[in-house]
């Protein structure tokens, strides 16, 4: 007996690794890999994704909860200078802070050579080192309570009695008050004008929040001063000096800071580092390309950004100058990587040779394009309390999940954390392994399997475990993605071949009906568990209360029935009803879909619907109540064929689900190995007429699909891939009016998984016209299980999840504030509380009646209810 059983871990943590598998950057599509993702630190976890589209790329980045107490953020001066260069790793070293641990950095502004130091904005630690004295720089602002914000700068210092200063250790110009700090070095490097010298009276800096207090020392008519360790000089030229001329040696001056960003000041301001530009700003990619010369270059990147929620920060970079790895981006692409980890709001850093991903246990994370990091003035870092903790207090693997040839040892890397979740030990050793699977052998911390089989892999040490998967023997890469998880998989049922066509799943079984044995096989996890008695035939569903229907029946190779009924079953086995079918047209069925309402109900009832292969195309519906056929409202609808689309064949599977809309798996000419999902309607003369076509990127011409929801929105399950294999997809729902698979279909893909190989290299293609069949069952608001069988192949059972934070209140479609009309989405009424967000979760409009909007699904958020409207 051969069994795959495993279970998947959740292995993605705070914001989402990946909404789907396929990025879409500007227009171009990228496969999405991830190549490495573990817990790093308190509440942060580090991932490497690979990226492959027009041009490879690699993107590293950290994601960190802020929330967690025991993290925070820190701007790192290098040597606590304004303009002493330092490599990212030794900044840490530089600062000489012995109280926390700077586990992770980031290279962050841009810098001059010439000794001025950063371009923007640096304050850290609550101490201004320098300030920007124009407009047209941005920064990220990080106050006392954690809260970030990313946007355009403005700073102003009031000196009480005297006009305000322009900025903190910058060239003085002409009528310029500049105030200079021992930061900037030994002298001010002015020439003429009036320079005040004073002294601190309160602390030992310049304060980025309150007010500093200074004495005056002297007050000299020329420049170039000497700047005091203990104090600071306050530099005017021109018309400013007459206020500073007379102001009398001794007296106190108060000089207090008011840093703006999108001109809202920032109150108890402790952390600041300056970038260029904003790149995110709402969930909307920023037009950037005139603000910096190379802006539209593909180079290394650096960017930091955060969520929705203000508390989830990403600081991330991008490789360049590697052929066939990672070429770089422009900064809009870099803009749409950041919105799809997660970001609302994002700010591009210094970048080329500076880009720099650094951990203290795991040393530089990226490749610098410089061959090796290069020297920079500051840097962007998570930090912890350093309480000496290096008792172990959890673990986990370095590997997220694991692809191995059979028989390749496999000696796993254990990480070991201490009690507040820092990486102390990035090679533990004395761990212990075990496996869901009894084919693995396993000697001290090495294993190795010589099967084809996916199994769980644990590591255990001192009572602690972790666990990952371990997948041995296949080819492919499997997208095994945050949302999509795999529960268990059974390839038992692999011999019932053609003999049992169609199945579904619920509470853990899996029911297929076997034309040979004309029982239905209900299977679990390990194997069969019972057979329930039904008769020949293939046909197989089942109805929104779960009673089973099956098909008994008998035809010939000229498609025409000799003998057709149907046999309902409740899923307690205690009612049983068998009813012959009358009125329908005579002809093959081979397959049906599920079944909306329940078919034993008295009241509510429930309805068929299915496709016969005769001499045209035809769709009946059939009507049950209280198990019986309403014979009379049965209707056979003669199916009118849209140009270019063939009749329904064998393989045409109708389904019928929530709000009445039916769908058809219908094949089309011109594309021979890829089928239609259509949308089918009632029309004024009350038959089935086609509407427009599902959204379905990758499909093929395998049989099954299934549409369910999850977190308020639709969805659909169906079979993917052009290898006519075991691989699916799901994708969001939504409808257009051509059946051709365009590129940005893919927009709409939320998980993938892709077809397995066997061992002699071919696919789990199946019979019963290219296998896969899907039923889904609900498991809470936000999560499903989904099935799946694979005749000459496995049962399996996933769970797919929506994220929480994209599930919103969806109010229903009558709601009249919001129209559409042609290409435009109008709102009525007042407009002071509307955000308009694409599926992506992107902001592309406030507060505006009208929004011009392409083809696409969109989401209209009015206060708390949110609608959504589909623009075709």
């Amino acid at each position: 007996m051969k069994k795959i059983y495993f279970i998947l871990l959740s292995l993605f943590l705070a914001l989402p690794v990946m909404a789907s598998t396929h990025w879409n950057l500007q227009g171009n599509m990228y496969n999405v890999d991830t190549l490495y993702h573990a817990n790093v630190g308190p509440s942060t976890t580090q991932t490497t994704l690979a990226l492959s589209g027009p041009v490879n790329l690699r993107v590293l980045y950290t994601t960190t909860d802020l929330s967690n107490p025991n993290v925070d953020l820190k701007v790192v001066m290098g040597n606590n200078k304004l303009a002493s260069a330092v490599t990212v790793p030794n900044m840490p070293a530089s600062c000489g802070d012995t109280k926390n641990i700077y586990f992770s950095g980031i290279n962050a502004d841009m810098f001059s050579y010439t000794g001025t130091g950063t371009i923007g904005n640096s304050v850290a630690n609550e101490i201004v080192y320098k300030t920007f004295k124009d407009s047209g720089w941005f920064g990220l602002a990080y106050n006392r309570n954690k809260e970030m914000k990313i946007g355009a700068t403005s700073v102003s210092f009031l000196i009480s009695g005297c006009p305000s200063a322009k900025s903190v250790n910058t060239p003085r110009s002409d009528g310029n008050i500049i105030i200079y700090t021992s930061k900037f070095g030994t002298n001010t490097k002015t020439s003429g004008g009036t320079e005040v010298i004073t002294e601190f009276v309160n602390g030992s800096d310049l304060k980025a929040n309150g007010t500093t207090k200074v004495r005056i020392k002297s007050v000299v008519q020329s420049g170039n001063n000497v700047i005091p360790e203990n104090g600071l000089v306050i530099s005017a030229s021109g018309w400013t000096t007459k206020y500073f001329d007379e102001l009398p040696v001794g007296s106190e001056l108060e000089i207090t800071p008011s840093f703006r960003i999108d001109n809202v000041e920032i109150k108890d301001l402790v952390e600041m580092t300056g970038g260029c530009p904003v790149i995110l700003k709402d969930g909307q990619i920023q037009n950037t390309d005139a603000l910096l010369d190379h802006l539209k270059s593909r180079t290394s990147r650096t960017a930091v950004g955060y969520d929705s929620t203000g508390k989830k920060i990403v600081m991330l970079v991008v490789d360049s100058r590697q052929p066939g790895v990672s070429e770089g981006v422009p900064s809009k692409d870099l803009a749409a990587i950041m919105a799809n980890v997660g970001c609302i709001d994002a700010l591009n850093l210094d970048g080329g040779g500076s880009s720099t991903l650094y951990h203290n246990q795991l040393g530089v994370r990226n490749v610098p394009s410089d061959g090796s990091p290069r020297k920079v003035i500051n840097g962007l870092f998570l930090i912890t309390p350093d309480e000496n903790d290096n008792a172990i207090a959890s673990i986990g693997f370095a590997d997220y999940v694991k692809r191995l040839e059979q028989g390749v040892a496999y000696t796993p890397v254990i990480y070991g954390y201490n009690a507040k979740g820092v990486l102390v030990n990035k090679d533990l050793k004395g761990f212990q392994l075990s496996a869901s699977y009894d084919g693995v052998k396993i000697d001290g911390e090495t294993m190795v399997c010589s099967n084809k089989v996916t199994f769980a892999l644990t590591a255990t040490y001192n009572s602690m475990t972790a666990s990952i998967p371990v997948y041995v023997g296949y080819e492919e890469e499997q997208h095994e993605i945050s949302q999509l998880q795999l529960e268990w998989m059974n390839s038992d049922v692999a011999n019932l071949h053609t003999s049992a066509r169609q199945g579904f799943g619920m509470n853990d079984k899996f029911y297929l009906q076997n034309k040979d044995s004309q029982k239905i096989e209900v299977w679990g996890s390990t194997g069969k568990i019972e057979e329930i008695p039904s008769g020949a035939g293939t046909n197989l569903t089942f109805d929104d209360a779960n009673n089973i229907i099956v098909r008994v029946g008998t035809f010939n190779t000229n498609y025409v029935n000799t003998r057709d009924e149907m046999k309902i079953i409740s899923p307690d086995r205690k009612t049983i009803k068998t009813l012959p079918l009358s009125g329908i047209e005579k002809g093959r069925l081979d397959f049906w879909g599920h079944v909306s309402g329940n078919v034993l109900d008295a009241k509510e009832g429930g309805k068929l619907y299915m496709a016969v292969v005769s001499s045209g195309s035809i769709l009946t519906e059939i009507p049950i109540k209280d198990g019986m056929q309403d014979v009379m409202k049965t209707n056979a609808h003669p199916y009118v064929v849209v140009p270019g689309l063939k009749a329904a064949t064998t393989t045409a599977l109708v389904s019928a689900w929530k709000d009445g809309e039916i769908a058809l798996l219908n094949p089309y000419n011109d594309l021979t190995d890829c089928n239609s999902i259509e949308k089918l309607v009632y029309d004024e003369f009350g038959s089935l007429v086609h509407d427009s076509y599902y959204i379905t990127p990758q499909h093929n011409s395998c049989s099954g699909y299934y549409i369910f929801e999850a977190g308020g929105r639709k969805y659909i399950v169906y079979s993917a891939d052009d290898t006519k294999a075991d691989g699916f997809a799901i994708a969001r729902l939504a409808t257009k009016d051509t059946h051709v698979i365009e590129i940005t279909d893919n927009n709409y893909l939320e998980a993938v998984k892709s077809p397995m190989k066997k061992a002699d290299g071919s696919f789990y293609s199946g019979n019963a016209f290219y296998s896969n069949h899907f039923s889904v069952e609900k498991i809470d608001d936000n999560s499903v299980y989904i099935y799946q069988y694979c005749p000459n192949a496995y049962i399996a059972k996933y769970k797919f999840t929506v994220p929480q934070a994209s599930v919103e209140d969806i109010i229903s479609d009558d709601e009249n504030r919001v129209k559409v009309m042609g290409k435009d989405i109008i709102i009525e009424g007042d407009c002071n509380d509307v955000t308009v967000y694409n599926l992506n979760g992107s902001i592309i409009s406030r507060n505006e009646n009208k929004i011009s909007v392409n083809n696409g699904v969109y989401l209209v958020k009015i206060s708390n209810f949110v609608k959504k409207v589909i623009v075709r």
